[in-house]
């Protein structure tokens, strides 16, 4: 159920403030009637400064007006995953039981859940100089999440279930963007209009609760969020050779060698732990390599009209980000981990490391020979 207003009033054609609220209720959030509903809203102003007095004889300006607006928007948090009663499953009866009918909770309802919610700040400004020969904006906006779904350790003996997703988690997102344009009569019938165009976002997890257990929740995946890194982060472990036997030597931060000859030092395993309780920046295992999602964009668009053709040029830019190569996959025997290609060149075995290792020779066999393995 929604309830929604909007208005706007201009005076003098100089001043616009606009406004707009609205309410929504949701099942899945808390039992109390009242915190059911979440009012979001938002406003803002603009000024149109080419109609003041002091700029209505600058000629060469053709448009300037300056921008802000504020807003909150949510999300019904409950929607995700997130059970609205306790459910109680049957397992078959064993001897341990007596063999009488038992039990157990699969799932625990949450009925503290608010809605996620979003501030947004954004400030403004739009020109036009030379009779639109050059025109463009530049904006600058902020915007704040919080009460973001989070899963949280819990105790087993007390929550009868060892996590709960809670409104705890925080992200921030901020950034520039900058547009300029043009339009050119480069002769009487040929026409040039142009724009180019800059963003930068900066990306930050502020509070997240929850600390998965094992390396493989974060090297593999970046569904776990961490505190203090963008929300597209890229973790990584560093190969640095391998034996003759053909496994993976992993080196840490600190320049120890491991041999990735079993599930609990091999970080593509899903056993393989971290150290319990640590950020996973800073664990000694992990490398953090960046965003996965290009934090500055850019690009040039050109549009040439000459008597009825037209042709167009666009050149675009990421940059400032990371990714894996999809052939590098293939070295592992273990699936889609994101391993840092460091070493794999030559992988020569290191002479600091043991060769009498035992368990499952990694990578496979069809794998070792795309690495150079030795004989």
């Amino acid at each position: 159920m929604s309830f929604y207003a909007n208005g706007s009033y201009t005076y003098d054609g100089k001043y616009t403030a606009t406004a707009s609220a609205r309410t929504d209720a949701s099942n899945y959030v808390t039992k109390s009637v009242r915190d059911k509903f979440s009012p979001f809203y938002s406003f803002g102003l603009r000024w149109n400064a080419k109609k003041e007095d002091f700029l209505a004889n600058v000629n060469f300006l053709d448009r300037l007006s300056f921008r802000g607006a504020y807003g909150v928007t949510g999300n019904a948090a409950g929607k995700y995953n997130v059970m609205a009663v306790t459910v109680f499953s049957s397992q078959a009866s064993t001897a341990e039981t007596g063999n009488l009918p038992n039990g157990y909770l699969s799932g625990r309802d949450n009925d503290y859940l608010t809605w996620e919610k979003t501030y947004s700040t954004d400030l403004g400004v739009d020109f036009s100089m030379f009779k639109e020969k050059l025109f463009g904006a530049v904006d600058v906006y902020r915007r704040f999440s919080k009460d973001l779904m989070s899963s949280v350790q819990t105790s087993m003996v007390i929550q009868s279930t060892s996590s709960l997703s809670l409104n705890m988690g925080e992200v921030l997102n901020k950034g520039i963007e900058v547009t300029l344009g043009t339009n050119l009569n480069i002769t009487k019938d040929l026409v040039w209009n142009g724009s180019l165009n800059f963003a930068y976002n900066y990306n930050e997890v502020l509070t997240y609760k929850y600390i998965a257990t094992t390396a493989f929740s974060y090297i593999g995946s970046n569904s776990v969020m961490v505190e203090g890194k963008p929300t597209d982060r890229l973790f990584m472990i560093k190969i640095v050779g391998t034996t003759k036997d053909g496994y993976f030597v992993q080196e840490s931060k600190d320049g120890t060698l491991t041999i990735a000859n079993s599930s609990g030092n091999n970080f593509s395993s899903t056993s393989a732990g971290i150290t319990p309780g640590l950020n996973p920046s800073e664990d000694n295992k992990i490398y953090y390599m960046g965003r996965t999602s290009a934090p500055y964009n850019a690009g040039f668009t050109n549009t040439f009209t000459f008597k009825g053709f037209t042709l167009m040029a666009v050149l675009t830019g990421k940059f400032g980000h990371k990714f894996t190569r999809s052939d590098e996959v293939m070295l592992y025997a273990a699936g889609n981990v994101n391993y840092s290609k460091t070493g794999l060149a030559s992988l020569q075995p290191p002479s600091t490391v043991a060769t009498d290792n035992t368990g499952n020779i990694l990578p496979n066999l069809i794998n070792q020979a795309m690495i150079g393995q030795q004989s």
